[in-house]
């Protein structure tokens, strides 16, 4: 009898490993979990020439051992969901269908989806895309940028040029700039070059546009921004100096101690833009500053100089506010105004 129940204990131990593996294994499928995987992310498309939009077809993976649920879709900017699937069942493929805008989107512009699932490692994933569209019409530079010294002529050219089948034909419709400035739209073998002149002026900023009107239907209207910088031939920077008291040295106990009187510092240089060498003279003050002291010093000799400037925090009340003159022998500039103040 003793035999008889020894051999039943020792079937049962064998036994139970057996219903355990068993037992584990239908509660693994039981929780099995979706897996998301986009096979081709993120690789530029095109180029495609703007104008009508682009469809696109993108690839999603389902890895895992349970259905993949896709619960909602967020397209990015110029991107509009199509159609995509609810569900991808375990090691299937679908295709979420896209439409991507390209008018009004020229360049290198990235797209995309936000997807929100049940795949729990990843419940929010976004599709990134990118989408290279070339413009109907290439402008080479995109806008006139022009510098160079006031009472200069200034001049620039722009290069357009029609992408489609059809030959461009472009017009000058309109101008917001000097009346003195030229403008000159010629046309070439397969484009046009766009030529402005402008005329000598002070220093400043001229900012304006020009309207080309083409012959393409989805691109009318051509806006050109212009900006023209003149430049004075010497130029002080900043054109308001800032005066700040000065802090005291770390570990000068000895001048705390004695209330040194604080000093107001403040710096500017000055340098040329028309490339011609120059030195600076003297340095005037209206109205006079008691206490105040300067110093030039050649950060590049002829072109850029530093003046240092310095005085007692009690002369401040003499400012109000002051004007610096900076007097060179340069023949085009020989004086430079600049205002002083203090930092509050």
């Amino acid at each position: 009898m003793k035999q008889i129940r020894i051999c039943l204990i020792l079937a049962l131990l064998w036994l139970i490993p057996v219903f355990t593996a068993q037992a584990n294994e239908d509660q693994g499928a039981a929780t099995g979990q979706p897996c998301l995987v986009v096979p081709v992310e993120g690789e530029p498309l095109g180029p495609v020439i703007e104008g009508p939009a682009v469809p696109y077809r993108m690839r999603l993976r389902n890895t895992g051992n349970a259905p993949l649920d896709l619960l909602t879709l967020i397209p990015g900017k110029g991107t509009r969901v199509v159609h995509f699937p609810k569900t991808i069942s375990p090691g299937k493929e679908a295709f979420i269908d896209l439409e991507l805008k390209t008018l009004g989107m020229p360049g290198k512009t990235p797209r995309g989806v936000r997807l929100r699932c049940n795949d729990p490692d990843q419940p929010v994933r976004y599709l990134p895309l990118v989408l290279v569209v070339t413009p109907q019409i290439s402008i080479t530079p995109d806008r006139f940028s022009l510098n160079g010294s006031a009472g200069s002529l200034l001049e620039g050219t722009l290069v357009l040029k029609g992408n489609l089948n059809q030959p461009l034909e472009l017009k000058i419709l309109e101008t917001q700039l000097n009346d003195k400035d030229t403008i000159c739209l010629e046309k070439m073998l397969s484009s046009y070059a766009l030529h402005l002149k402008s005329s000598p002026a002070g220093p400043g900023i001229q900012r304006g546009r020009i309207v080309l009107s083409s012959n393409y239907p989805q691109s009318p209207r051509l806006i050109i921004p212009v900006m023209i910088r003149a430049l004075a031939p010497l130029q002080a920077l900043p054109e308001i100096i800032l005066f700040e008291p000065q802090s005291p040295e770390p570990g000068d106990h000895q001048a705390a101690s004695l209330q040194a009187p604080v000093l107001l510092k403040a710096h500017c240089l000055v340098r040329s833009n028309d490339g011609q060498d120059f030195a600076i003279r003297n340095i005037r003050f209206k109205p006079d500053i008691k206490g105040i002291l300067t110093r030039i010093s050649p950060v590049k000799a002829g072109q850029l100089y530093r003046i240092s400037i310095s005085m007692p925090e009690a002369s401040k009340d003499n400012i109000l506010p002051p004007v610096m003159e900076i007097h060179t022998d340069h023949p085009g500039c020989p004086v430079i105004e600049t205002s002083l103040c203090i930092k509050k």
